[in-house]
């Protein structure tokens, strides 16, 4: 943001003199932000929401908050407007898997505790390599998602998460397992 004056001075043939002057107020741009990049199997519904502005236009006719349910993968913009009229943009990507290989592993020996969660919340189970774990709220956003080695117990801290009902979710050798947790206020 910078407040700078200009004056140009105009002088004529016969040097006659004159001055005008002009101040400019650059104001600021919004840091929007498009939130993380999702990964969902065809059919499941994103909503997209952005930050940071006032309000928000996305590409591809998406609605910000409103759940949609992507046809392809593709990137999506959005445009967000500061209350000052400043406007910046921020892209995610959605990702559609297929999830025809992925199977509902009821075998594995997978634990989540404590559930109800305050702060932090722990899995456990068998398994060597890397886990992708994604949290999502009751609307399917997903709220986050790591890519983490996977030996023994794998602590999340779900402390940021507002009081609520979410979907864990492990990816793990082709297999997905899913399960419900509650993150309880302090």
């Amino acid at each position: 943001t910078t407040l700078t004056t200009y004056t140009q001075y105009v002088t004529d043939a016969a040097g006659c003199s004159d001055s005008a002057t002009v101040t400019i107020d650059v104001l600021p741009l919004p840091v929007v932000n498009a939130g993380n990049d999702q990964t969902v199997c065809p059919g499941n519904q994103v909503t997209l929401s952005g930050s940071g502005a006032n309000t928000y236009t996305w590409s591809g006719g998406i609605t910000d908050g409103v759940p949609f349910t992507p046809a392809t993968t593709a990137n999506y913009t959005v445009t967000g407007t500061a209350a000052n009229g400043c406007q910046n943009t921020d892209m995610v990507t959605v990702t559609l898997i297929d999830c025809s290989g992925l199977q509902e592993e009821a075998a594995w020996n997978f634990s989540l505790y404590p559930n109800p969660a305050a702060d932090l919340l722990n899995l456990e189970a068998d398994w060597n390599g890397t886990v992708e774990i994604r949290i999502t709220d009751v609307n399917g956003k997903t709220l986050q998602m790591n890519k983490v080695p996977a030996s023994g117990i794998i602590t999340l801290d779900v402390s940021a998460l507002p009081a609520g009902v979410y979907q864990l979710s492990c990816m793990y050798n082709n297999h997905m397992i899913t399960r419900s947790f509650v993150r309880t206020a302090k």
